[in-house]
């Protein structure tokens, strides 16, 4: 009997520590999207020609020569890193599941897409140009225009995507802590089959994990709706321009942020469920 109380008791252990891999993998999805590097290139290019330019040892000619050569390799890093972006924006968005043809996932799936491909032909064909300028000026000029892409089509667009990306990552998230909620509530009933722990010693804890993953799943659904129906473009410009006080106080979150809520009330699940594992641990006698 005690061999198999620690099969059991076990059973339950593992299906607690399964759960983590899940959490680790939402987070670093997160992360990646956002994240600079622990070493930027590019900060370490603009020091470079902050130095340079106020670096009176060097003659006027190798000053400007050094410049341009600085200012060309940082713009070249620029269109380097966004081109290293988009690929592996791409590849997740490939990564994702078959949606049915009529839906709207799918729709919003194939738009990200072509603009995923439109922005490899932008920074690749701005790549080309670069490898062609000789003056500061001109780069300066490019610069400029790369900036404004940047600030007016591609970043609003990236971000959709991203969150678009999320959505779908912590959807498996949560399913999976569902049924790992499912594997300990059915290991907790098989114990008190056996006589090991009271009936319905652990009710408040598992009631309390339901809830808190149907609070989760709640806010997925709102930035499923946030993200897959997105206000049209008059309609937020009209917001933004004229707030009242209502709309302000109403004003949408976020979906990055609901998807962030969503998560914390997830891993809150995931802290009564180790919770869970210890007291019966300690209840079984088990180190």
């Amino acid at each position: 009997m005690k061999l198999q109380k620690f099969k059991i008791s076990l059973i339950i252990f593992t299906a607690l520590i399964m759960l983590q891999p899940a959490l680790l993998k939402d987070a670093a999805l997160a992360a990646e999207t956002t994240k600079s590097g622990a070493v930027n290139p590019i900060a370490t290019s603009l020091n470079e020609l902050l130095t340079v330019r106020d670096d009176t040892s060097l003659s006027e000619k190798d000053r400007l020569l050094k410049e341009l050569e600085l200012r060309k390799k940082i713009l070249s890093e620029v269109l380097t890193l966004s081109l290293d972006e988009v690929i592996k924006l791409t590849a997740k968005v490939d990564a994702l599941p078959k949606f049915a043809e009529d839906s709207r996932e799918k729709e919003l799936r194939d738009g990200f897409k072509l603009n995923l491909e439109s922005y490899t032909a932008y920074y690749t064909d701005k790549s080309k140009k670069l490898a062609e300028l000789t003056t500061i000026d001109q780069i300066k000029s490019l610069a400029q225009k790369i900036k404004e892409y940047r600030d007016n089509a591609y970043n609003p667009q990236i971000k959709q995507i991203v969150n678009f990306l999320l959505l779908f990552y912590n959807e498996d998230v949560l399913k999976i802590a569902n049924t790992r909620l499912d594997k300990i509530s059915a290991d907790i009933k098989k114990l008190e089959k056996l006589g090991y722990i009271k009936t319905g010693a652990f009710a408040d804890e598992l009631q309390l994990s339901a809830q808190t993953l149907s609070g989760a799943r709640a806010l997925l659904e709102e930035a499923k709706s946030a993200v897959l129906n997105p206000p049209k473009p008059e309609e937020a410009l009209s917001i933004k321009a004229k707030p009242t006080p209502t709309e302000e106080a109403q004003s949408p979150v976020e979906p990055n942020k609901l998807v962030e809520s969503s998560l914390n009330k997830v891993k809150s699940a995931y802290d009564t469920f180790l919770q869970i594992s210890k007291s019966l641990r300690k209840i079984l006698g088990i180190e």
